[in-house]
């Protein structure tokens, strides 16, 4: 990922990188590659050159995984902080 402010830099950059990739003999699937987007999707988080953001498109489905993966409270105290944290 590499984002600039200004367009003619982002793209010098992705050229260069691209040049390091093949003087080392490895190569990018076309399919899989993004160029010049203003923002990238990236496990939950919005990442552009303004820095990362969490997706606040998607907060429910978030929170449910998150609930979803919590280890079960064994004691009184531990049910009360998943409660507060849940409710």
């Amino acid at each position: 990922m590499v984002f600039c402010k200004v367009e003619q830099k982002q793209n010098e950059t992705r050229d260069k990188d691209l040049k390091k990739l093949s003087d080392n003999n490895m190569t990018l699937n076309a399919k899989k590659c993004d160029f010049n987007k203003a923002a990238l999707e990236f496990f939950g988080f919005i990442k552009s050159n303004g820095g990362m953001k969490p997706d606040r498109m998607k907060p429910d489905l978030l929170k449910v995984e998150g609930i979803q993966n919590l280890v079960p409270p064994t004691n009184d105290k531990e049910l009360r902080n998943v409660l507060s944290m849940i409710g």
